[in-house]
C-alpha cells in the first residue's frame, strides 16, 4: 500500500478501536519515520462514549488502515447509512 493516500477514502481502526470511514486530507512522515494521515470523518463514530461526528478530523497512523478506496466511495458509503431507503420485497 502506497504511503500518501492524500484525496483518498479509507477505512481504519481510530486507535486500535472503533471502525471509522474518511477521507485523507494530509499523509505526513512523522518524526522517527512513522506514516500519519489526518482524516475527515464522512460518518460518525463512538470512541470511548464519545461521538465523533462526521466532518470531524482525526489522526490515523498508517499501521490502522484497513481498506483504501475512492473518496466518492467513502461519500457514498455515508450517506446510504444516513438515507432511509425502503426495502421492497415480494
Amino acid at each position: 500500500m502506497e504511503w500518501n493516500l492524500e484525496t483518498q477514502g479509507i477505512r481504519a481502526k481510530y486507535l486500535g478501536g472503533d471502525e471509522c470511514v474518511g477521507i485523507v486530507m494530509e499523509s505526513r512522515v512523522k518524526y522517527g519515520g512513522g506514516v500519519q494521515h489526518r482524516v475527515l470523518l464522512t460518518k460518525p463514530f463512538t470512541f470511548l462514549g464519545t461521538v465523533k461526528e462526521a466532518g470531524t478530523m482525526v489522526l490515523i497512523d498508517h499501521e490502522e488502515v484497513q481498506q483504501v478506496f475512492s473518496a466518492a466511495k467513502a461519500m457514498a458509503l455515508a450517506y446510504i447509512e444516513v438515507v432511509d431507503i425502503p426495502v421492497i420485497s415480494s
